[in-house]
Order: structure tokens, then sequence, then C-alpha cells
């Protein structure tokens, strides 16, 4: 019962990683009621000032606390959920020590970067208690699904070479 909210109570979330994906990962969250962002991290201080600045739009002007050590986030008592937005290599072992500091998580693809890794992230999950999250909201774009279709028909004869490019 000690995880069960009020009806009134809001989602105490941390963004680590204030990139690209965590600011956009970031916005996201903050449209929902019931989340409030109550920290951002970085290495890197200009996307970590970015971050705390847009974090002020969901409350009106009180900003996040910045953090540069992510082990902060993980030891604080009051966040629930952390977002893990980092470099790839990253991504396990943010997952696995949140997940230790009771922390559910939604992580960026690729969750890891070996298959041990992947399994370890799934064992501390399950050891933990914890609801991990990854990252795959594309699969679901339907372009992607009629993409996938296009290739797994045949349609578009043998396929030997793909080329791709993410515009942003």
């Amino acid at each position: 019962t000690g995880r069960v909210r009020g009806a009134n109570d809001r989602v105490s979330a941390a963004f680590i990683g204030m990139g690209r994906m965590g600011n956009s990962n970031m916005q996201a969250a903050m449209k929902q009621e019931n989340l409030q962002v109550t920290a951002v991290c970085d290495v890197y201080q200009p996307n970590l000032e970015k971050a705390v600045e847009r974090s002020k739009t969901q409350t009106g002007g009180a900003a996040a606390r910045a953090v540069k050590d992510f082990r902060e986030i993980l030891a604080d008592k009051s966040v629930d959920v952390v977002c893990v937005s980092t470099p790839d290599h990253w991504h396990p072992y943010m997952t696995v020590e949140a997940c230790k500091a009771g922390k559910d998580v939604y992580v960026e693809k690729p969750i890891s970067v070996t298959i041990e890794e992947g399994q370890k992230m799934v064992a501390a999950a399950r050891k933990y208690k914890r609801v991990v999250q990854a990252g795959t909201m594309q699969r679901s774009a339907a372009h992607f699904i009629e993409a996938c279709d296009v290739v797994k028909s045949g349609r578009s004869g043998d396929v030997t070479s793909v080329k791709t490019w993410n515009y942003g």
C-alpha cells in the first residue's frame, strides 16, 4: 500500500539525459496532469540549463531541480519515476540502479548494447518489482507499420540494402 496514491497526488518524475530525446520526453510528460517534473539531470551544462527553463512552463515559474550526477536523483526518495535518455551505453546501468533505488523507469532505445545487459535489466525489474518501459513508440506509428508490411509482403522485391536518416 506504500505505493498507492490518492486521486490528487502527482507522480514525481526526474529526467536523466537532457539532449534532444530527453527534452522531447520531458515535454510529452509535462502534458500529463498527474505528473510533476521535479528534477532534470545532464553533465552538459547548456542542456541542463535549457531543461530547467523548459520545466518552468509546467508550473508557471517553479523550475525543476538541476542535477549533474544521476546518483543524486536515485538517492532522492521523493522521485517516483525516472526517464533515461542518455547515450546508449548508460541505459543498462542507470536502469538497474534506478530499479534498486525503487524507481520505475522509462528507458530510451536501444535499451542495451548487448543481450547480457538487457537480461540484467529484466532481472533487476523483476527482483525489485519495478515497472520498466522501453521507448519504442516509433514502432506503433502507421508509416512504420506500413513500411514493415511492404518489406514483409515482398512488394519491394528482395531487399539487399537499406539506408535511413533522421531529420530533426
